[in-house]
């Protein structure tokens, strides 16, 4: 592949994984979050991180209630570009602690550390 080609394609790639969409999220957004999402949609960026924080709170949240699934917690993806502890409701921090350490505990299994 050229190069250039290359770059066009990694930048469209993230582009087009970049841009989240209220609809996308699992589950939907609930009528507090919506309402916000209602208030601040006019500005892209800030929709954006919104966004992309109430998506990884549900992947943490998800690693958290399930602390036997060592698959799930191993796939926790970092925290997104964008993610900001302003859109966090109460106890979501420790929520996301605990999915992260969970993450770190998956991932060094068969580790010199484990």
């Amino acid at each position: 592949m050229r190069p250039a080609l290359s770059l066009a394609l990694l930048a469209a790639l993230a582009a087009s994984a970049a841009a989240l969409e209220p609809g996308d999220l699992k589950p939907a957004l609930t009528s507090q979050e919506s309402k916000y999402y209602e208030s601040i949609k006019a500005d892209p960026n800030v929709a954006q991180n919104f966004l992309a924080t109430r998506e990884y709170v549900r992947k943490a949240k998800y690693v958290a209630d399930h602390p036997d699934d060592s698959a799930a917690a191993a796939r926790l993806p970092d925290k997104p570009a964008g993610f900001t502890v302003r859109y966090l409701l109460a106890g979501e921090a420790n929520v996301i602690n605990t999915a992260i350490s969970l993450n770190i505990l998956a991932n060094s299994k068969g580790t010199a550390w484990a």
